[in-house]
């Protein structure tokens, strides 16, 4: 019961996430890719043998686009398609295990992908599986390439027949590319406006640091004032009250000199007016 509860479990949630990641755009994939197979196979259909087609090309812009059928052995736009079995072997390889990688990669970072970097993704797993399908299923053929670009007068590298495939894999690896770089210069744009701000902000902690320190300077320059002013008044104080002291010491002196001197005349006055009597008495007693 348990075993049989655990593998419901993981069914219901595997389709939970599968269906989630059809609402995220998984569906366009399966667009891609499908409308891929369906171009090859109506292409086929339609044109037949390469070596003796059915019809001739058909020109959707006269010397620049047209529709034609090939069947390429190599790689994408006819890259390597002379080169023998082992090489088709290499490239049926190399698109089998780029396309596990990428569903690995997809399914691992799927939440934490930006929208455009899905679809470019998108495009680039429909393409690359789309042309693994040609490869393994179409072995005496190769890759069905339908989509011819250029004419007998445009240089070589220019003139190249592809398929859906090709197209997808080229623009999701352009848009993926782009989007890469675009997300690298906002996040670039966004770290030097941080950088601004703690700049800024460390230069108005600098500007209010030293607005700080002067009004402290200031606050130190009044206070020294204050303090030299309270001395110099102290000075005055203790000058003035040395004064009147002075004053106070020398009219006490000055008090004590004129009462000293008056006692002195006044014991002289007492000798005197004794010696008169004492004279007196002579006086009288020689009278007698």
């Amino acid at each position: 019961m348990n075993k049989n509860n655990s593998i419901s479990d993981i069914l219901k949630k595997g389709w939970n996430e599968f269906l989630y990641f059809l609402k995220k755009g998984g569906w366009f994939c399966f667009l891609m890719f499908f409308l891929d197979l369906g171009t090859k196979l109506g292409m086929n259909a339609y044109f037949g043998n390469p070596v003796s087609p059915l019809h001739s090309n058909i020109d959707i812009i006269p010397g620049v686009l047209y529709l034609t059928l090939t069947y390429n052995t190599g790689a994408a736009y006819g890259s390597g398609a002379n080169m023998g079995p082992w090489m088709r072997i290499l490239f049926a390889c190399v698109s089998f295990i780029a396309g596990v990688v990428i569903i690995y990669f997809l399914a691992k970072y799927f939440k934490k992908l930006s929208g455009w970097k899905r679809y470019a993704i998108y495009l680039i797993l429909a393409g690359d599986w789309g042309n693994f399908i040609d490869r393994a299923f179409y072995w005496n053929y190769g890759v069905i390439d339908w989509i011819g670009v250029g004419n007998s007068s445009w240089p070589s590298f220019f003139q190249y027949v592809c398929n859906w495939a090709d197209v997808c894999l080229t623009i999701g690896a352009v848009i993926l590319v782009l989007a890469f770089i675009i997300e690298w210069a906002v996040e670039e744009k966004k770290q030097k406006q941080a950088v601004d701000e703690a700049m800024n902000k460390s230069k108005v902690g600098e500007v209010g640091s030293s607005y700080a320190v002067a009004e402290q300077m200031m606050e130190e320059e009044e206070q020294k004032a204050a303090k030299e002013k309270k001395s110099e008044a102290e000075v005055e104080t203790k000058t003035e009250e040395r004064t009147l002291s002075d004053v106070l010491r020398s009219d006490e002196s000055i008090y004590k000199e004129d009462k000293t001197e008056d006692k002195t005349n006044v014991e002289e006055e007492k000798k005197e007016d004794n010696g008169e009597f004492s004279s007196l008495s002579d006086f009288l007693k020689g009278e007698k």
